[in-house]
């Protein structure tokens, strides 16, 4: 917080860049208390007072948040609207909306078995994006169908003792020494993972690396030698969708 309280103190026109912990997209993160928050938000609370409403965002007129300036004159708070116009005309977001509300829907069913790196990987956006998206903090007019238990943050599942995310996949999930193996309800063949894979022109490197696979457990499930975990089918659709590619559903 010392570099926070001295960058309040400033009077620069220039970008005052947090030299310290950044997240994914190269916005100043820092611990306060027993949380963690973004260094440019807490610069414009102290400066420009609290938000708004809750929708409103700390944009930066600089056009340079994800270098890690929290210089208060160049923060104000607008709407998201306002924050991504300011984007586009600062060069630092491509038009057009990388998230849509069909691909919310099936982030969120697939954010149960698969890394949100994972997800974010696919959709070229930060971790946080898909984070805040399943767990209902932005996209909330989005239709959401899951259940109670499925709306559960990973840190409220652990604590239930649920498995992780890498426990469901690998099938090590133990229950009272009886160990449960994954879930196969759908009926994708490995024909039709070879199909999806051609249709994208893509290698087994490329393949295995954008469906966070090893390439060796791709080798086998186009081999038909293992049974394809549904979370894989999921992430086909996710990234043929993306290709504007149709895939047929589960």
């Amino acid at each position: 917080m010392a570099f926070i309280e001295r960058a309040l103190t400033l009077d620069t026109d220039d970008c005052v860049l947090f030299p310290y912990g950044r997240n994914a997209s190269g916005y100043a993160r820092l611990r306060v208390g027993e949380k963690h928050a973004y260094g440019h938000v807490i610069v414009c609370q102290r400066a420009h007072g609290t938000r708004p409403t809750p929708e409103h965002q700390a944009a930066h007129s600089c056009g340079n948040g994800h270098l890690g300036c929290i210089n208060p004159k160049h923060l104000s708070w607008k709407t998201p609207e306002g924050n991504a116009s300011d984007a586009v005309a600062h060069g630092t977001v491509a038009r057009g909306p990388k998230l849509t509300l069909e691909g919310i829907k099936s982030i969120r069913a697939i954010a149960e078995v698969m890394r949100y790196r994972d997800i974010a990987r696919m959709f070229s956006v930060g971790g946080d994006a898909i984070s805040n998206a399943v767990r209902g903090k932005t996209w909330k007019h989005a239709p959401d169908h899951r259940t109670g238990a499925k709306r559960l943050t990973r840190c409220r599942q652990r604590r239930n003792g649920s498995p992780s995310a890498s426990q469901r996949r690998g099938g090590i999930v133990k229950s009272q020494s009886q160990a449960v193996t994954p879930r196969h309800d759908h009926d994708f063949k490995a024909g039709d993972l070879i199909a999806w894979r051609n249709s994208l022109d893509l290698s087994q490197n490329r393949a295995a690396k954008a469906l966070g696979v090893a390439r060796q457990s791709l080798i086998e499930y186009e081999a038909g030698r293992r049974p394809i975990p549904k979370y894989i089918w999921l992430a086909c659709q996710l990234l043929a969708h993306r290709a504007g590619i149709a895939l047929r559903s589960i």
